[in-house]
């Protein structure tokens, strides 16, 4: 055989050999990226503690925190709202409520949503938005805290009766739910276009 046949036969060879084996690496590192995703479902679940983050003065009726968990927001007994950083506990914005409040919940749905009570019993709905922009390739988190609503289809609502009480929002209708000593109270409210003023609609009353 000619010494250059043989030198062609042999660098094909390893040639070969090497794309084998690179193949079956690749093959071995993919085995392995799987392994690493899929195992954590296997494992047993665990909670570890965050920073500590200082509570403010006041005291606070609701403390939540955003979806991309950077922000906090606290609504404090005196009618304020302040929003801070996780990580610091440093203060990011204040927004000053009408008046000192008596109860704040969070309304179960896709947006950030919050059920305020003041203290002379009136309700409003507001809502958290975060806005994302980007300054010479640093990312900044504006937030603000709106009414959801373009008037309060809450006010003038009479809230005595009830031990407790919630605002929800069920294929696409607010309904207020309310609790007495013996019945529930759903009050609906329709939104019939976006933007415009939610409509409070005759209650219905179940009796316990």
């Amino acid at each position: 055989m000619e010494p250059r046949r043989r030198l062609t036969e042999s660098l094909t060879a390893r040639v070969i050999a090497l794309g084998g084996g690179l193949v079956m690496l690749a093959i071995a590192l993919i085995f392995i990226y799987l392994l690493w995703v899929v195992l954590p479902i296997f494992l047993p679940a665990r909670i570890e503690p965050g920073a500590p983050v200082p509570l403010a003065a006041e005291p606070a009726r609701l403390v939540d925190v955003n979806e991309s968990a950077e922000l906090g927001l606290r609504f404090l007994a005196v009618g304020r709202a302040e929003f801070f950083e996780l990580d610091s506990g440093a203060p990011s914005r204040t927004v000053n409520l009408r008046q000192a409040i008596s109860r704040a919940t969070l309304i179960d749905g896709p947006l950030p949503r919050y059920l305020l009570t003041y203290a002379d019993g009136a309700l409003e709905v507001l809502e958290a938005r975060y806005q994302v922009s980007f300054e010479n390739e640093n990312r900044t988190l504006t937030p603000d805290l709106q009414p959801s609503f373009s008037s309060n289809p809450l006010a003038g609502l009479d809230l005595r009766p009830m031990r407790d009480y919630q605002l929800v929002l069920q294929d696409d209708r607010w309904l207020l739910l309310g609790l007495t000593d013996s019945s529930i109270k759903v009050s609906p409210l329709a939104e019939p276009t976006p933007g415009q003023p939610l409509h409070r609609g005759p209650a219905a009353e179940l009796e316990l």
